[in-house]
């Protein structure tokens, strides 16, 4: 009765005390209903892939259920970020707002006037979350912008999609002496234009994993554009 309840085992984690915790088809198909964003048996194999390669990762019993929920709700998160939809199998936000826009219409002329749609109520959410954006962003102001592993960059922005920007009039700035921090720089410019070293500037550039975007004064801009490209860039 229990398997047939349950289902098959569909993966096994490894345990701290070297034991395995068995996830049965029916675990996978709740966790699925609670976040219907992401692939949850992908996301079960890479868990376990990280286990098996750092034992030191393995969880108790009870440890290992509070990361499953910690580890879905981050991967969650990032696919509404990205608006991304694995499960649906559709990465345009768009495209699954009209399935969802046609489900609730079907919803009143059935009847079924209380059909709950998650999925649109996240994407509804990045939608807003874009436009606020788009209003945030100003495609005349200058920004300072920092990567994660692409450096620093000055310019103008002219579309955002999450930690993805697309910037024009790019200036990549190598090296600067005379500020000590990137808020410094988008204040103040630097103190010392010929110590610094800045690329010429390019048409368009896309940069991915984003962290940081300020807004500079026209202060720091006027510096920064007066600095002398290096003859190390040419």
């Amino acid at each position: 009765m229990s398997k047939r309840m349950n289902g098959d085992c569909v993966i096994k984690m490894p345990l701290y005390d070297g034991s395995e915790y068995l996830i049965y088809e029916k675990d996978v198909r709740e966790w699925t209903a609670h976040y219907p964003t992401i692939n949850v048996m992908q996301e079960l194999q890479r868990m376990r892939s990280l286990m098996i390669r750092y034992p030191s990762q393995c969880k108790t019993k009870s440890g290992l259920k509070r990361f499953m929920y910690s580890w879905f709700l981050k991967a969650h998160d990032d696919c509404v970020r990205r608006n991304e939809y694995p499960v649906a199998g559709l990465k345009d936000h768009q495209k699954l707002k009209r399935f969802f826009d046609t489900v609730e219409n079907l919803s009143v002329i059935f009847g079924a006037h209380n059909v709950t749609t998650p999925l649109a109520i996240q994407i509804n959410e990045a939608q807003k979350r874009q436009i606020q954006i788009k209003e945030d962003l100003n495609m005349e102001k200058f920004y300072v912008v920092r990567t994660h592993s692409a450096g620093v960059f000055a310019g103008n922005i002219k579309a955002r999609d999450g930690d993805t920007i697309t910037m024009s009039n790019a200036i990549r700035l190598w090296r600067w002496e005379g500020a000590n921090t990137l808020s410094e720089i988008a204040m103040e410019g630097v103190q010392k234009p010929d110590a610094c070293k800045f690329s010429v500037p390019v048409d368009e550039i896309i940069l991915f994993n984003v962290k940081e975007i300020i807004t500079a004064t026209t202060k720091a801009e006027d510096s920064i554009k007066a600095v002398k490209v290096s003859k190390w860039w040419k």
